[in-house]
């Protein structure tokens, strides 16, 4: 990524471009250098979602391109403000964003070199870019690269990698999803983990069994070519290697993939962090303490053991009975959610 041949590929990242002189010249505060150092090479915009401390949605526009020395630059040049953060109203204030900078493009234009066309967006998909890439791209190495690629996205192995981080990602979505949820209950939350991490090793043990048999029609009426599981698997460069594609397909893509997910979510949710969620909800007062209980509060305390000897926490046995009973019968908690 930080050479000059990676610069068109870098755009098949998917995002949306639009005409860079035109648009760029708009931006207040020395937008004409950003043009100057782009040129007429291409360049993404990063967007991420977040809200300030008025809880008011806000989204942040980044600009991502190489400069002339072919290192990779980011540079803000907006804040905009939405309802929410889902990827439907993203889209539409990044298109939103975009026609202010092409109105006021229009005028400067009109004012500097009468009814010059102002900037057109340009909604790209990714293979729409190579294309262009492999047909106009500016040196012989970018023209090759583009059309390997392009070869790339017909093969075997990158339909392969898309089915895997479709069905991970319809998985692991869910959890995602919910988790965002801010009336969700602590012990909901701690459930929904495990039963993730649950999912994702049944989807290990059976997914590559039976997605097997469905590969050869899908890869047919889409002309990819098909292969032999008990092939020797062809490596980099056409070389045959000593291993099958099976071996290749399963134990180092399919199996290596999903025990990264796997590990990644055992490192972010250890069973310790779980039952801390698991524990901790038997501090709450809802309903008059309904979720109280004094097994997991014990074992709270036994998580903390720098803070807590043998002979606290069997003082606190003594003072958490009591402390139940005295507010079970505290009217102040008896609606409390």
């Amino acid at each position: 990524m930080g050479q000059k041949g990676g610069r068109d590929a870098f755009v098949s990242q998917g995002f949306d471009t639009w005409n860079k002189k035109d648009a760029f010249r708009t931006h207040v505060g020395g937008v004409d250098s950003f043009h100057n150092k782009i040129g007429q090479d291409v360049f993404a915009l990063l967007v991420d979602g977040s809200n300030d401390v008025s809880k008011k949605e806000h989204m942040a526009i980044v600009l991502r391109y190489f400069d002339s020395l072919g290192f990779v630059k980011e540079r803000f040049i907006g804040l905009v403000h939405v309802k929410d953060t889902s990827s439907l109203t993203l889209k539409n204030a990044i298109n939103e964003f975009v026609s202010r900078v092409k109105e006021k493009t229009y005028y400067e234009n009109k004012q500097e070199k009468g009814c010059k066309k102002a900037c057109v967006v340009v909604n790209l998909k990714p293979k729409e870019v190579l294309d262009f890439v492999k047909d106009e791209g500016r040196s012989l190495a970018n023209r090759q690269q583009a059309s390997e690629i392009l070869a790339y996205f017909k093969s075997y192995e990158f339909v392969f990698y898309l089915h895997i981080m479709y069905d991970i990602l319809c998985l692991t979505g869910t959890l995602s999803k919910q988790l965002q949820r801010k009336d969700l209950d602590i012990l909901e939350a701690a459930s929904m983990v495990r039963g993730t991490m649950d999912a994702l090793q049944s989807f290990r043990n059976t997914w590559f069994a039976s997605i097997l048999p469905k590969y050869p029609l899908f890869c047919q009426t889409r002309k990819i070519d098909t292969l032999d599981m008990e092939d020797l698997y062809i490596g980099a460069r056409n070389r045959k290697t000593t291993k099958t594609n099976r071996f290749h397909f399963e134990v180092e893509i399919f199996n290596t993939v999903v025990d990264m997910q796997l590990t990644e979510y055992q490192v972010r949710f250890s069973e310790t962090s779980t039952q801390l969620l698991e524990y901790m909800s038997a501090l709450s007062p809802c309903d008059s303490f309904a979720q109280f209980d004094k097994s997991k509060l014990l074992k709270l305390g036994k998580l903390y053991k720098y803070d807590f000897d043998d002979l606290d926490m069997k003082d606190r046995e003594g003072q958490l009975e009591i402390i139940y009973h005295s507010y079970i019968k505290d009217e102040r908690f008896t609606s409390l959610k």
